[in-house]
């Protein structure tokens, strides 16, 4: 039993008009509307999540080494947490404000 495939693709190899947009838009959703949202482009938003995940995991490996030796580290973890959460609300207040 041969089996037949229809291909919707023009002759060019090129995804039609229809769905070039639905690609478009998806890419558009995917990767531009919340760094758009909040005031950035895609690599000033990637930046921003870069420095503050790694500030956080940071605050993970001290907040561990503080607890094998509780002398050390007493309030760094906290301090880089508090600092994160202040940029943070910042950049909320900004993004919400008209």
């Amino acid at each position: 039993m041969e089996s037949t495939s229809v291909n919707m693709e023009p002759a060019s190899g090129q995804p039609s008009a229809p769905a070039a947009d639905v690609l478009k838009k998806a890419l558009n959703d995917l990767f531009l509307d919340h760094p758009r949202a909040v005031g950035e482009n895609y690599f000033q938003h990637l930046l921003f999540s870069l420095r503050h995940g790694s500030m956080l995991i940071l605050a993970g490996l001290v907040l561990i080494l503080h607890g094998l030796l509780p002398k050390c580290f007493q309030t760094q973890a906290s301090d880089i947490v508090l600092k994160t959460a202040e940029t943070f609300r910042a950049r909320c207040d900004r993004s919400s404000t008209p």
